[in-house]
C-alpha cells in the first residue's frame, strides 16, 4: 500500500544523503543515472552503486514501488523482456530531480514539499516526451512563433537559452555554445509510448522532429532570403525528471561554416512566416484536395531549390536556379526567348524593375550556358549580371580564382529563383474568405496568363498582380 507521507520522508532523506556529498548535483545525477552493475554493458560508476545501495536509496525506491501504477511497471520481479532495465529507467527519473535541484537554489526540504507530487505525476506518464531542438544562426526574432505541425520558434537571447537548452544540459558548459549574434531555437517534440523509449520507434520520432526543424529552416529562408546557418541540436526529456539524459549534438564542420546566400541578419516577420509555412505544409504533404497538376512542378522546384542552394560552387547554383525558374516558366517546347519576359512580369515591382530584371535575365542565361559546358565565363558577364561595372579589384579577384565575385552572383540567382518560386506559390495556393487554403492557378494556366500580360492583356495584368503580393515584388535582388 502505498504512503505518501512515507514516499515523502524518504525522498527528504535521499534529497539529504545527496546534499552530503558535497558535489554538484549535475554531476551527481550523471553518476546516479548510470551506476555500477555486474554484467551492465557500461562500467558505471561506483559511487552511483553505492548511493543506491545505501539505505536511503533502498528506501526511496522502496516507497514508489509500493504504488500500484509503479510497481507494474518498475518492479524487476513482474518480469517481461527487460526486467534488468526497469530499476534502472527508475534510478535515471530521480538523476533527472537531483538534476533540476541543481538548476535552482532550494533547501532539500523545500524540494520534498513542493516536488514530491509532481516527480510522482511525471514518473508516472505512461507516454515520456522529449523536445528537439535546433538551434539557427543568422536571422533573429523579437517573439516566439508558432507554426502548424507543432514547431516552435523562439528568439535565441540568452535567457531563452538557458531555459531551454543549458538549463537541461546539466553541465555549465553549454553556456559556451550560446550564440553569440542573431538565432533561433527551433522546438518540435517527439513521444512516443514508454515499452517503446529508446527503441527504433523513438529514434523514428526523433529523426521526424529533425525533418520539420530542416523544413522550417527553408521556410525561413523562402521568408527572409536569409537561409540559417545549421548550429547544435539538442534532445531533452520533456516535461521535468526525463528518464533520458539530455543530448546535444554538434553541428558538422560543414554545417557551421557553409557558404553565407546574405550578410544580413534580418528579424524574422512572424505573420509572413506562417503564411509561407502554411502553403509549403500543403505542398509537403500532398494534400489531396490539391490535384497533382498543380502541386507536381512546385515539388520539383522545390528540390531544385535544395540542390541550388545547398551546394559550394557558385557557379552550379546558378545553373540549377536557372534550371528550376526555367521548370516554372516553361513548356518544354516554348521558345527559351519566352523565359525573361515571363520571370520579369511574375515578380516586376514597377515597369522599370522589370526592364532591369530584363536585362538580368538574359545575363542569367549566358552564364547558364557557360555552366551547363562546364566552363567559367568571363568576368565582365558575371558583373553584367550584377549589374555594376568591372573594377581593377575584381579582375585582379578573377584571374586569382577568388570566390568573391562568384558569392554575390550565387546570392542573386538564389533571389531571384526567391522572388520566382514565391510568385508561383501565392498564384497556385490561395487562401479563401476563412483563412482555408484552396487550389489556386495551375502552373499552366500561370504561365498563359504571363503571356497574356506580356501581350499587353491589361485583365491578366490585374490577375497577376492581385495574385502575387507586395512582399514578393519588394525582394531586392
Amino acid at each position: 500500500m502505498f504512503d505518501s507521507k512515507e514516499y515523502e520522508a524518504a525522498l527528504l532523506e535521499f534529497l539529504q544523503l545527496i546534499e552530503s556529498l558535497g558535489q554538484p548535483k549535475w554531476l551527481l545525477a550523471e553518476h546516479l543515472r548510470t551506476p555500477a552493475a555486474e554484467h551492465a554493458p557500461l562500467a558505471g560508476s561506483t559511487l552511483g552503486r553505492s548511493v543506491w545501495e545505501h539505505d536511503s536509496g533502498k528506501r526511496l525506491i522502496g516507497s514508489l514501488l509500493r504504488d500500484d501504477d509503479l510497481h507494474a511497471w518498475f518492479d524487476p520481479a513482474i518480469g517481461g523482456p527487460t526486467p534488468e532495465t526497469r530499476l534502472d529507467e527508475l534510478r535515471a527519473h530521480i538523476a533527472s530531480l537531483i538534476s533540476e535541484w541543481g538548476q535552482r537554489e532550494m533547501a532539500a526540504e523545500e524540494v520534498a514539499g513542493e516536488w514530491a507530487e509532481l516527480f510522482l505525476d511525471a514518473v508516472k506518464n505512461p507516454q515520456p516526451s522529449c523536445a528537439y531542438l535546433r538551434v539557427l544562426f543568422g536571422v533573429g526574432a523579437d517573439r516566439r512563433v508558432d507554426l502548424p505541425g507543432g514547431v516552435g520558434i523562439e528568439p535565441a537571447t540568452p535567457e531563452n537559452f538557458r531555459k531551454l537548452v543549458a538549463g537541461y544540459g546539466g553541465p555549465e558548459r553549454d553556456i559556451l555554445r550560446m550564440p553569440s549574434r542573431p538565432a533561433l531555437l527551433v522546438l518540435t517534440n517527439a513521444q512516443v509510448g514508454r515499452e517503446e523509449f529508446g527503441s527504433f520507434a523513438a529514434t523514428t520520432a526523433f529523426a521526424g522532429a529533425d525533418i520539420l526543424a530542416e523544413n522550417a529552416r527553408w521556410d525561413i529562408w523562402l521568408t527572409t532570403g536569409v537561409l540559417p546557418r545549421l548550429g547544435d541540436s539538442y534532445v531533452v526529456g520533456n516535461p521535468s525528471f526525463p528518464v533520458m539524459s539530455p543530448e546535444r549534438f554538434p553541428a558538422s564542420w560543414r554545417e557551421t561554416h557553409a557558404r553565407a546566400l546574405s550578410t544580413e541578419s534580418p528579424l524574422l516577420d512572424a505573420e509572413l512566416l506562417v503564411s509561407i509555412h502554411h502553403r509549403m505544409e500543403a505542398l509537403r504533404n500532398q494534400q489531396d484536395h490539391f490535384p497533382l497538376e498543380l502541386t507536381t512542378p512546385l515539388w520539383v522546384a522545390n528540390s531544385f531549390i535544395h540542390s541550388a542552394i545547398d551546394v559550394s560552387d557558385d557557379l552550379v547554383t546558378l545553373v540549377l536556379a536557372h534550371a528550376a525558374v526555367d521548370g516554372l516558366l516553361l513548356h518544354m517546347r516554348d521558345p527559351k526567348s519566352r523565359f525573361v519576359p515571363r520571370l520579369a512580369r511574375l515578380v516586376q515591382r514597377d515597369v522599370e524593375d522589370g526592364r532591369s530584371l530584363r536585362r538580368v535575365a538574359k545575363k542569367w542565361t549566358e552564364l547558364r550556358d557557360h555552366g551547363a559546358h562546364g566552363e567559367y565565363p568571363e568576368s565582365a558577364i558575371v558583373d553584367s549580371f550584377l549589374e555594376r561595372t568591372p573594377s581593377e579589384e575584381d579582375w585582379i579577384l578573377f584571374r586569382t580564382g577568388d570566390p568573391k565575385i562568384w558569392n554575390a552572383a550565387g546570392r542573386r540567382a538564389a533571389n531571384i529563383l526567391r522572388r520566382v518560386f514565391l510568385g508561383m506559390l501565392y498564384c497556385c495556393i490561395a487562401v479563401d474568405d476563412e483563412d482555408s487554403l484552396q487550389p489556386g492557378l495551375s502552373r499552366d494556366e500561370v504561365v498563359e496568363v504571363l503571356e497574356r500580360a506580356d501581350s499587353g492583356d491589361t485583365l491578366a495584368k490585374e490577375e497577376i498582380a492581385a495574385r502575387v503580393p507586395q512582399f514578393v515584388r519588394d525582394i531586392k535582388l
